[in-house]
């Protein structure tokens, strides 16, 4: 009776020590899962869009993108740029030029570094609707 009794206190101490660790582990967790889905760059948090018809296309390689530039609806024409290594699986070199022949608009996500660049941050066919640049 006496052994049970002590296995019975060793338990409690360990049910004790495990609700005091609780309150700990529960603010671990919620701090690493904020971290988790805070905003990166290259997610697009902060981002913003701008849709139009490229109007020009420079390619670092066959399969990677340098800089677009783009003219929207009012005819105001921007320059968006890519970080060297990125690619967009739907959006090489070859299917900008396509878009660009065609006049198909296109809607870029995009971000502005700290000296002002725009990198796009995605690049996809626009809406439907929406208006091409006007001639």
């Amino acid at each position: 009776m006496r052994k049970m009794f002590i296995f019975y206190l060793i338990k409690v101490q360990k049910i004790r020590r495990l609700r005091a660790l609780a309150p700990a582990a529960f603010a671990l967790a919620a701090a690493a899962l904020a971290a988790a889905c805070a905003p990166t760059p290259d997610d697009g948090g902060g981002a913003l869009k701008y849709a139009g018809q490229i109007t020009d296309v420079r390619a670092r390689s066959l399969s990677e993108l340098e800089s677009l530039r783009v003219t929207d609806a009012s005819g105001a024409s921007t320059r968006f740029h890519v970080e060297e290594g990125r690619r967009f699986d739907a959006f090489g070199p070859s299917h900008a030029r396509e878009h660009m022949l065609t006049g198909e608009p296109v809607e870029v996500t995009y971000r502005e570094s700290a000296d002002g660049t725009l990198f796009i941050v995605d690049l996809a066919d626009a809406p439907a609707g929406t208006p091409a640049p006007s001639e």
